[in-house]
């Protein structure tokens, strides 16, 4: 059996597995057999495994429909709470529900809490007879901002529109670290990289300590050097022979552009085979 399967590769037992995101497209015959194939592979599990279906939500979406119910039990792993399947009302009475260790939530539950990290499995079913089941675990525990960063320097990337904002900026940064329930200056340094935009006008700051980057920041007082982006365009020719000396032009006409072009490969002599590059918008004579 195919959840069976998946299981012995990833060396879990069936039952480990807390919650079942099922195919479950509501159709009279469907749902029964997976129902029945989830129950048999738990056995007489005496744990409560639930199952639920994200179409219940918003319907079948087709060729979207694995990475939906992925999406789905990532989330509940990750919140810990198995959200109710909608418009669950009346259980079909073809699945013997008291006969099988699995229940389908009609409201909100905490995920299960077992000896191994949480786990989810995820069902899906091709039109074209293509069936797939996918186990997810719950990862490890973030690390607080004082593990992720190893002792020593950290930056702070500082950047606005202009260089008087750039340097109120610096005030800000500063007049923040300075309080009392200031958050660690790694969790500063890691915000303003990665969650700030990035304006022209920039600067940084390398600090050892909350102490250290206070007082660069009030100090700041040199013009920052202002970054622009360079237009980058990538032109794919094919073979080559379309546009002879493509590169050679387009410095020509424009000394911002920067082109490459691959090294010239050996030939027969009678060829005469030259890099694009040498005949200056010309197309080569051939012997």
């Amino acid at each position: 059996m195919l959840i069976e399967q998946a299981c012995r590769a990833g060396d879990v037992a069936p039952s480990s597995i807390g919650y079942f995101e099922a195919h479950g497209t509501g159709t009279a015959a469907g749902d029964p057999v997976e129902a029945v194939a989830i129950g048999e592979v738990l056995g007489e599990s005496t744990e409560t495994q639930w199952m639920g279906s994200v179409k219940s939500s918003f319907g079948h979406t087709e060729a979207a429909a694995g990475v939906a119910g992925v999406i789905k039990a990532t989330l509940c792993l990750q919140q810990g709470l198995i959200p109710p399947n909608l418009h669950f009302e009346k259980p079909n009475p073809r699945i013997q529900f008291d006969k099988l260790p699995i229940r389908v939530p009609t409201e909100s539950v905490p995920f299960p809490e077992r000896e191994n990290p949480r786990r989810a499995g995820v069902n899906s079913f091709g039109f074209g007879g293509t069936n797939a089941h996918a186990i997810l675990e719950q990862g490890p525990d973030p690390k607080t901002d004082e593990t992720v960063f190893e002792e020593g320097q950290v930056l702070l990337p500082l950047s606005a529109r202009n260089a008087e904002a750039l340097r109120s900026l610096a005030e800000s940064y500063a007049d923040l670290l300075e309080k009392p329930d200031a958050p660690a200056l790694p969790a500063v340094c890691r915000a303003a990289s990665r969650n700030r935009d990035h304006h022209p006008m920039r600067t940084f700051v390398v600090a050892g300590n909350v102490s250290e980057a206070v007082e660069k920041l009030r100090s700041l007082s040199a013009d920052p050097a202002r970054v622009t982006r360079p237009e980058i365009a990538f032109v794919y020719s094919g073979m080559g022979p379309q546009w002879w000396g493509w590169d050679v032009n387009s410095s020509r006409r424009n000394r911002s552009s920067r082109t490459w072009s691959p090294p010239a490969t050996p030939c027969s002599p009678a060829m005469a085979c030259r890099s694009p590059t040498n005949y200056g918008g010309q197309k080569p004579s051939r012997g």
